[in-house]
């Protein structure tokens, strides 16, 4: 009796301090939270939390959410909480400058009312009621930026996307962007021939007229000797012989904490149909590279030079000119003699692999055409303090080609792949570089170029010159500038009289990105993609990620099987003045088609495999986690259970 009434109280006195520590502890530490997760999914970044600590204004956020009808499918509420959970995270950080507000939009009423009037879109998925997560932001002063819909697949930038509408509401005028080129991207009025018809005037190029939508946009000569004033970006495209005195500008800008991005290339196709028809001496000499190197040498990065090749009777090139970066597992599949189709190892054909995941710019696009891309190298002399951060990159197979080469071989997809045979690296095509940046003229304003003949002229000394910067800025540089032509990134037609431009790849969202990127605060620029909150293991993305490449592999030589093919029957058919099937060609077309047979059976046996794999696979964890797992957990209770019970025996 006495010991039955000792446990009790022993039970109900540990269940009284239980009780009075999670009382205490809700009301002390109900601010004190850990994330454990690898990624901090539950966490704001250093960059989101100083977005919104320095709002000017007072933010309302209205969160739409159809908590009754997500209830009822696990992801969707799972992600809608992570969302709830991010905002939260807003309004605790603000210090009173944001406020959440989450409303459920029931069917048929005025909440629904409210969600549609401010274009949110539901989510419709069959059931009885539609359901609603995307948000409002409003500020005080009237200012407004909505997200129709928070797309789970989308949730790697889910931070991004709402620091940058809370940092846009308080900027009441659109950034301005300077774009500097020795390209016409800009536009040209063809010169009038007074015996022709009026000719039209040449437009922008697609992405100009894309930025204009958002951007204040200005033109920057070449020759210009002082950039426009309030520029927040500058974009350099294919620089060719800008003086030391605008270049002066452009590191003085930087210095500010303007935002630079350059776009060099080793061998410029858009060059080359600008110049039009050569003779060949002259296309020979001709240099259709572009660099930055004065300025480039102080962020740390450089062109790959000197790695050409000695081939053709030693006619290969070298020297310090600009190096093509060529891929043989990247090359783009291009139309060769008699209609049959070869890989071009200098035209590269990037996929995710090659894209840096980890950054906004780059994040969730899949396809990118690069063009006799020159590529980009870290220098061994680079500051420690800098951050560089790779956007694009090769294979690690990749290799070099000199620009002479290339004419030489006037392109011949065979002669530059086996050019490239050698090639054991793996080259950036793009760089991202954040750091407080040094000037790249120590002795302050150069001295304007004389006119020939004339004394020398003076510098004049800048009063507001600054030699290093006091905050960190951020620039990007890109080794090819063909990319974000209209040749290579879209494909016009006509529309009912409208010419409308399709994108044929992710160039120009990449381009995109990366200016909206840059027109942000630093604070914005220095955000990362968040992990995703439902993992995969690593293995199975392996196995679906080898499978894929050789399906692509089987896919490609499937269809040169069938060029090749057709070439044969055409070559049959020549001098022939009927159109009866001949013993050949029936042979020939008998042949094709076992050839296609055969292909398709191995690409349903690389699918069979990759299936069987998975299945395997998750058997496997579903076994570890239903028996091994609990097997080791008793062994281990049963173990302590002994090692107890053999203990009281002893002390009794």
């Amino acid at each position: 009796m006495f010991k039955n009434a000792y446990l009790l109280t022993v039970l109900l006195f540990t269940a009284a301090i239980v009780l009075a520590v999670n009382l205490i502890g809700s009301i002390t530490l109900s601010g004190v939270k850990f994330d454990m997760t690898e990624e901090s999914l539950y966490s704001l970044s250093e960059g989101s939390e100083n977005i919104v600590r320095n709002l000017e204004d007072h933010v309302t956020a209205e969160l739409f959410y159809s908590k009754t009808a997500a209830s009822k499918i696990p992801a969707l509420k799972n992600y809608a909480e992570q969302v709830i959970s991010l905002l939260k995270e807003y309004e605790s950080a603000s210090k009173g400058q944001f406020t959440l507000d989450i409303i459920n939009p029931r069917p048929d009423t005025e909440e629904e009312e409210m969600a549609m009037r401010n274009g949110l879109q539901a989510i419709s998925l069959g059931m009885e009621e539609d359901i609603y997560l995307g948000l409002i932001l409003r500020s005080d002063l009237g200012a407004e930026e909505v997200i129709p819909v928070f797309d789970p697949n989308q949730e790697s930038t889910l931070e991004y996307d709402v620091s940058k509408l809370i940092y846009s509401i308080g900027v009441s005028e659109k950034p301005t962007v300077g774009i500097l080129s020795s390209l016409e991207v800009m536009g040209a009025q063809t010169p009038q021939n007074p015996m022709m018809p009026p000719q039209q005037q040449q437009e922008p190029w697609v992405f100009v007229q894309q930025l204009q939508n958002n951007f204040d946009v200005v033109s920057v000569d070449q020759d210009a000797t002082e950039l426009p004033e309030d520029m927040d970006l500058l974009v350099i495209i294919h620089p060719k012989a800008i003086s030391d005195g605008l270049l002066y500008e452009i590191d003085q800008f930087t210095l500010r904490g303007g935002k630079t991005l350059v776009f060099v290339d080793a061998n410029s196709d858009m060059e080359q149909m600008n110049m039009g028809q050569m003779n060949i001496q002259m296309s020979m000499q001709a240099n259709y590279s572009s660099d930055l190197p004065k300025l480039m040498d102080q962020w740390g990065v450089e062109m790959v030079k000197g790695a050409g090749s000695a081939s053709f009777g030693g006619m290969g090139g070298g020297g310090d000119s600009p190096q093509i970066v060529g891929d043989n597992a990247l090359g783009a599949t291009v139309g060769g003699p008699g209609g049959r189709t070869m890989q071009m190892p200098i035209y590269l054909e990037l996929r995710e692999e090659e894209r840096n995941a980890d950054e906004i710019i780059t994040n969730g696009l899949e396809l990118f055409h690069m063009i006799s891309s020159g590529g980009l190298r870290k220098k061994a002399d680079a500051p420690a303090d800098y951050e560089y951060a790779p956007l694009l990159t090769t294979t690690d197979g990749a290799g070099t080609v000199d620009g002479m080469m290339v004419k030489i071989s006037r392109g011949n997809p065979k002669m530059l792949s086996e050019e490239l045979n050698k090639g054991d690296k793996q080259f950036t095509l793009a760089y991202k570089i954040t750091g407080k940046f040094k000037t790249a003229f120590p002795d302050g304003r150069p001295a304007p170029e004389a006119e020939e003949g004339a004394e020398p002229a003076k510098a004049e000394a800048d009063p507001d010159f600054i030699a290093e910067a006091e905050e960190e800025t951020t620039v990007i540089v890109v080794a090819d500038v063909d990319m974000i032509s209209d040749q290579y990134s879209v494909r016009k037609m006509n529309f009912f009289g409208q010419t409308v431009a399709n994108l044929i790849n992710d160039n120009l969202r990449f381009l995109s990105n990366a200016i909206e990127n840059l027109s942000g605060s630093q604070d914005l620029i220095a955000l990362r993609s968040r992990g995703k909150s439902r993992r995969t293991l690593e293995y199975i993305e392996e196995i679906e990620q080898a499978a894929a490449r050789k399906f692509r592999d089987e896919e490609k030589r499937l269809e040169d099987e069938l060029q090749e093919t057709r070439q044969k029957l055409s070559e049959l058919q020549r001098g022939k003045s009927d159109t009866v099937l001949t013993p050949d060609m029936l042979a020939e077309i008998e042949k094709f088609r076992d050839e296609q047979a055969e292909t398709q059976r191995k690409l349903r046996q690389v699918r069979r495999e990759l299936r069987e794999d998975k299945e395997a696979l998750v058997w496997k964890v579903k076994l570890a986690n239903m028996v091994v797992l609990p097997f080791i957990v008793a062994i281990l209770g049963f173990a302590v259970f002994i090692y107890s019970h053999n203990r009281r025996r002893k002390l009794s």
